[in-house]
């Protein structure tokens, strides 16, 4: 029965003997982590974030709860590389680390510099399609109502335009894309982050804001 429940459910926390084994399912995969009993009561029990719950791998889970009657959750995702569509050209480039909070169909997404902590600064995320609050613009493109995971590749493998293209980069205000296309063709490894534009939230804030 076990083995059934965690094919038909996204998300099971499975009760054992002297411990609890979470597991998420996502595209065919099962990732499984056990907790001791200890380990689970301090974990329910505290308001801040916990940054080794990983709903898959590049993705950390720091927050769950309700807000407004609806689930809201705020995950993060590490700097990487990524390739990055446009209309009639590609680029491959490293973006910074990103905040992102899921609320049903939509998403918000803020840049972080080094290691993430409850103290972070966040930054405007320096993609187009974003507004200056962070929520991502769908546009024509239908917003796939899923989990967060699914949600931000949706979003980071879409066809991107230069809507909502200002704001993003210090040396750049008015044209993020065209600072993308320098950084991909300086071919380095690590966006850089002293080009983020600060937008006065820190992930403090933002866990705040979703009590």
């Amino acid at each position: 029965m076990i083995p059934q429940l965690i094919k038909q459910a996204q998300a099971l926390l499975i009760f054992l003997q002297d411990s609890a084994v979470f597991t998420t399912s996502e595209d065919g995969h099962t990732y499984i982590k056990q907790i001791d009993f200890t380990n689970l009561i301090e974990i329910l029990g505290q308001k801040d974030f916990q940054s080794d719950w990983y709903l898959q791998p590049n993705v950390a889970l720091h927050k769950v709860c309700q807000y407004n009657g609806q689930i809201l959750t705020v995950s993060s995702v590490l700097p990487s590389q990524y390739l990055l569509r446009f209309d009639n050209f590609s680029l491959n480039v490293p973006l910074p680390g990103a905040v992102i909070v899921h609320k049903q169909s939509r998403l918000w997404i803020f840049a972080y510099k080094g290691q993430l902590s409850l103290n972070s600064q966040l930054y405007q995320f320096p993609l187009p399609n974003i507004n200056s609050n962070g929520q991502v613009c769908w546009g024509s493109v239908s917003s796939p109502n899923k989990d967060t995971a699914s949600m931000w590749h949706s979003f980071i493998s879409s066809e991107f335009n230069y809507d909502l293209d200002g704001g993003k980069s210090l040396s750049h205000p008015n044209l993020i894309v065209d600072k993308l296309i320098r950084i991909s063709q300086s071919l380095v490894t690590v966006y850089p982050e002293q080009d983020l534009v600060p937008n006065g939230w820190s992930l403090n804030t933002i866990l705040g804001v979703a009590d």
